[in-house]
């Protein structure tokens, strides 16, 4: 009889050892489960737009092509602006010409004229000279009166000034622009070279580029469209700034962690890739559409993101993932 008693409380113990073993081995498969997280990939998008209104002439990229920084992506119309460089290009040409012309005297030509000038007048003093002489013997004489005498005077006087200026108009012409005359055609030439670079520049902005390295996730407009200014024409996803937007129910989210590691797992990727915690939401906010279920749709849960480390680019937006950590 004890013997009988014995072995049924062994039994009792086995039987009660088992259903324990059963119930860690079910505890571990749910905190398993609790642990794989639902989330996607995704990426901020880097926009290219354009700083001026105009018809595009040239596309050169497509949605899914990558391009590197500086490649020119559109290209647009620049027959207006090439014509406007063109007129700004002759009119500095001209006060080039006006700078020059300041910086010298008058033509030679122009000196000339005014030495045949100069002659004609000095041949009109040597005979008004010769007459003043004259009338000055003659008035000694007697023969003539004072008055006639004044004239000859002034003639000669009248005739001499004229000699005098002309040869001052000589000299002067022989002389460079005054100063500030000068430097009025410089300002000029100056203020027309600043509006040359000013259309200069905006050439080259016609010229649409990349200004970063990534995948062209969508293009806006194609040739033949007239864009507006600062209007977004293509998405580019960067290079290595994927991200994965995850969702964590509140008994969770004490374990997250900015920085934190966490490892991405998704259909078709042998090894999973690892991520760090960036941001934690602070609100709580039912599960999103893109991950509803029957089980998690009534849920209410905190949005996380993290960085993937060394993501490969061919990864799809959207992906549906699972995250787990540590």
């Amino acid at each position: 009889m004890n013997k009988c008693k014995h072995k049924q409380l062994v039994h009792l113990i086995l039987v009660t050892l088992f259903a324990c073993v059963i119930v860690l081995l079910q505890g571990c498969q749910s905190n398993e489960k609790d642990s794989v997280l639902i989330g996607y990939i995704e990426a901020d998008y880097r926009y290219v737009n354009s700083q001026q209104a105009g018809l595009i002439v040239k596309q050169n990229v497509k949605a899914g092509d990558v391009v590197s920084e500086g490649d020119v992506v559109f290209e647009l119309d620049k027959t207006l602006i090439n014509l406007q460089i063109k007129e700004v290009q002759a009119r500095i040409n001209q006060a080039q010409a006006l700078v020059k012309d300041s910086q010298q005297g008058l033509r030679d030509d122009e000196i000339d004229s005014l030495k045949a000038q100069l002659n004609e007048s000095q041949t009109i003093v040597d005979l008004k000279q010769k007459e003043l002489t004259r009338t000055q013997n003659l008035l000694k004489q007697g023969l003539i009166s004072k008055s006639i005498g004044d004239v000859a005077s002034s003639e000669f006087e009248t005739a001499q000034a004229r000699v005098n200026t002309i040869q001052a108009k000589i000299r002067a012409a022989n002389l460079p622009a005054r100063d500030g005359v000068t430097q009025s055609a410089l300002a000029n030439q100056s203020a027309i070279e600043q509006q040359l670079a000013q259309l200069n520049w905006q050439l080259s902005q016609r010229d649409i580029v990349a200004h970063f390295s990534g995948k062209i996730f969508d293009v806006y407009y194609e040739k033949g469209e007239h864009i507006f200014a600062r209007q977004p024409l293509i998405a580019i996803v960067p290079n290595n700034e994927l991200s994965v937007k995850f969702f964590v129910e509140e008994p969770l989210l004490s374990q997250m962690k900015l920085g934190k590691k966490v490892f991405v797992h998704a259909d078709g990727i042998a090894k999973p890739i690892e991520a760090s915690i960036s941001y934690i939401a602070t609100k709580a906010q039912f599960t999103p559409p893109v991950i509803y279920s029957k089980d998690s749709r009534e849920k209410m849960v905190f949005k996380l993101e993290a960085i993937i480390s060394s993501p490969d680019m061919s990864l799809p937006l959207g992906l549906p993932v699972d995250v787990t950590f540590n």
